[in-house]
This record gives C-alpha cells, structure tokens and sequence, in this order.
C-alpha cells in the first residue's frame, strides 16, 4: 500500500540543499509551524504514458488480489505494492471498430478525438508554473511512414503531437542539447519550489508580503552570485543510433533501451515532468524476434507483433512479457533513485504515475470492455497502491480524470474525454 510520508522542518531544510539559506526566514513565513513537503500535500510529482499495442492475451495479463500476476505481467511481481490493476475497463464507446477508434481514445478518452490528449494537458497545465519542462513524446520500432490513427497523442482535437520522435539520437539532442557540458540546467531553487513558495506567500500579511519579496530577492542575487544548478544530475552520452528500419531485430531493443533511459535522465534532473512512451504502432509487421529474447527461441516461425496477436500464442504472450521486462527496468531506475525534487520524500517511484495502456484488450477478438490498464507508482500518495480494481464498464476517461487530479491539476473539466464525469470510481 502507498505510505503517507510525514516529514518535519529540519529533514525537509536538509533535503532542500541551497534553499536551506532560507532557513531563518521559515518562522516568518509559516507562523511559526512546520514546513511540509509539497508532495505531503498527496500529489504525484511527474506522470508517463506507456502505451503497448495491440492489446494483450488475457489468460496471460492478469493480477489477482494477493499481488500474483499472469506471465506477461509477471516483471511487475517485484513492484506489486506499486500496482493498481483495473479490470472491466471500458476503452469506449459501443460501435467503434478496429484499432485506430481505439487508439484515438487511448490519451483523449474518446474515438473522436475532441480534445487534446491527456498528456498534452497535464504538460500545458505544468508551463503555467514551470515554463521550462518539457513533454516528451518518445517512440521506438515506428514505421517510417506513419498514419494520422497511429499516433497516440494530440496536441489538440484532431491533431496529431506532431512532436513524436523516434531517433534516439535526435531525442538526445531534443532532451539535452542546449545543456552542453553543464552537469544540469541552470535552475533557481526558487523556481524549482515556486509552488510551494506561492503557496507560503499566500498565506501571509500584507506587511509579511513584502518582507518576503525582499528576501526573494536578495536570494535571487545571492544565487547568481554561487551559480546554484539541480544537483545529483549526469547527462547521458549522446546516442549514435540515429533513423533504422522497424524491422532490424537489433536495432528495436536497443532504441527502445535508450528512449527508456533518456525519459527517466529527463526527469531526473528536472528537464521534464510528463513523458509519453510509445511502443511501435497497431497492425504493422514489426519483427518481433529479437536476439536473445524468448520470441527469438520460439520455434513457432510467426514473427509479425500484430499477426501474432491474432494467433492468440505463445509469441504473443511472450512479446508482452517482454515490453513488460522493458518497463520493470526503468521502476527499477525509479524505485533505486532517491527523489531529487526537495520539496518531496522517498524515491522517484514513490512520486511517480506509470499508466500503461493499450488501444483494445484482448487482441485477437478486439474487445473494448475489459482492456486491463495499470497505474503504478506511489504517486505522492495520492491512492492507495497494490490493488485491483473492478471498474464495471466505467470508461477509461475517468482514469485520464484521476490522473490529472493525481498530479494536482484539479482544474481539469471533470467530463474530460465524456462518458460521464469526476475521477474513477474506489481510486481515490
């Protein structure tokens, strides 16, 4: 289950490392009580998006009530208490056919695509107070020619993000380009806790207002002076894997490896906060035999991710335990690093949202009704973890809802995506 995580003033100064100049000006500005951390507050700190095509084989993707898990879910078994498993999920609507419907309605909550992904609007809701972060839309194994219906995010109804890159290399230099050789962005520790900051001046008189001013902005000057920069931040080299074939059985893992990697780097040293993931594109002819793999030694000769899907087998449901291994290794990455952001405790997963998802269910009947998306993630302590929910036909648009509430954007119009309103249903 997901721990509250209470801290007082002095760990909280401790973790803050520079803005612990500050110090002597918090009795001021809180009256005299404890300072809590901004993620006390149950909010998550970032959110990524892990789609999967194709949906999954059902006998395979599962989790019960003990934490047990079907062998394409069973990477997870270690992360289990992380793991909200829903079950009787409704992608959308009666009547929508095939696998485009259903990945227009993935990010968007409905096969019209009439509003902008939920991706898109967590990351223009962040900009408000965090002009710098950047939404990362990452891809691996992608056609080179790719349809409108196979894009997962929309910057705005009807449009297609656009900003979908699927070169490591160029995603590097998209990511990390104008850091040079700087160990980390330059970053005011003010910026980075400007929310807890404006909620602090808030709360205070007018004559208290200005003394805060004032101290903002000596500290401002004395931060110019030290030159202060997001610590504990080590960019990765550049990539050389640049544009390859969907098809080149190495090349695949290895892209996938590195936009994995480059995500996880991002939020690390506070460059982004919200990441889309995406995994190849429904019905092509990716080859799924890659080296070293279980799908590799099956002796089956299916090779193509979608074809296999239909085949309801063995490679099928070995491919999915596979991307599933993929996703295990950055919980890990998450899980072993403690949160840089000061303003919160624990590790980067405990203030994490991981929502994985597809377009359908199962995959070889194309069934809407019962598509078995997962959240995983502390997420600020938002909701309890290591459950699984039964969402009754409730449309997955509300999880979109919940997620936006998870990361405090409670702004969001609470019939977001349609199909009926607020957060899901025994999540909260």
């Amino acid at each position: 289950m997901a721990k509250h995580i209470n801290a007082d003033r002095r760990r909280i100064m401790k973790r803050m490392g520079a803005a612990s100049i500050a110090l002597p000006f918090y009795d001021l500005l809180l009256g005299n009580q404890a300072a809590y951390a901004a993620c006390n507050n149950n909010r998550a700190r970032r959110v990524i998006f892990f789609y999967t095509p194709n949906g999954f084989q059902g006998d395979a993707w599962w989790m019960d009530g003990a934490g047990g898990f079907g062998d394409s879910l069973s990477p997870l078994q270690p992360y289990a208490s992380y793991v909200n498993y829903f079950q009787g999920l409704k992608v959308i609507h009666d009547g929508a056919q095939g696998h485009p419907d259903g990945v227009k309605a993935t990010l968007t909550g409905n096969n019209f695509s009439d509003s902008r992904s939920i991706d898109v609007e967590i990351h223009e809701w962040i900009k408000q107070s965090d002009s710098a972060s950047q939404h990362l839309y990452l891809g691996a194994g992608l056609p080179s020619q790719m349809n409108n219906d196979h894009y997962i995010s929309y910057t705005s109804p009807g449009q297609v993000n656009n900003g979908l890159i699927g070169s490591p290399k160029a995603a590097w230099q998209n990511i990390f380009g104008n850091a040079g050789s700087d160990p980390g962005p330059k970053q005011s520790i003010i910026d980075v806790h400007k929310a807890e900051l404006d909620d602090l001046r808030a709360r205070l008189g007018t004559h208290e207002k200005t003394k805060f001013d004032r101290h903002l902005e000596s500290l401002n000057e004395l931060e110019s002076q030290l030159g202060v920069s997001i610590s504990g931040c080590n960019i990765m080299q550049q990539p050389t894997l640049d544009g390859y074939d969907q098809n080149d059985v190495t090349s695949v893992p290895a892209g996938y490896d590195l936009m994995i990697d480059m995500a996880f780097e991002a939020m690390k040293c506070g460059l982004s906060r919200v990441a889309t993931i995406q995994f190849g594109v429904h019905t092509t002819d990716l080859n799924v035999k890659f080296p070293g793999s279980e799908m590799e030694a099956n002796p089956d000769n299916r090779r193509e991710y979608h074809g296999a899907s239909h085949d309801y087998g063995g490679i099928f449901q070995q491919m999915k335990k596979w991307e599933m291994g993929k996703l295990a290794s950055l919980l890990n990455k998450l899980q072993t690093t403690p949160e840089p952001d000061a303003s919160c405790a624990g590790s980067m997963l405990d203030n994490t949202i991981i929502y994985v998802l597809s377009e359908i269910g199962n995959g070889s009947s194309h069934d809407y009704a019962d598509t078995r998306h997962l959240m995983i993630g502390g997420a600020g302590g938002a909701w309890s973890t290591g459950r699984v929910i039964n969402a009754n036909g409730t449309r997955h648009s509300r999880n979109l809802v919940s997620i936006a509430h998870g990361m405090g954007h409670t702004g969001i119009n609470s019939g977001y995506g349609g199909f009926g309103e607020g957060t899901m249903p025994g999540l909260f």
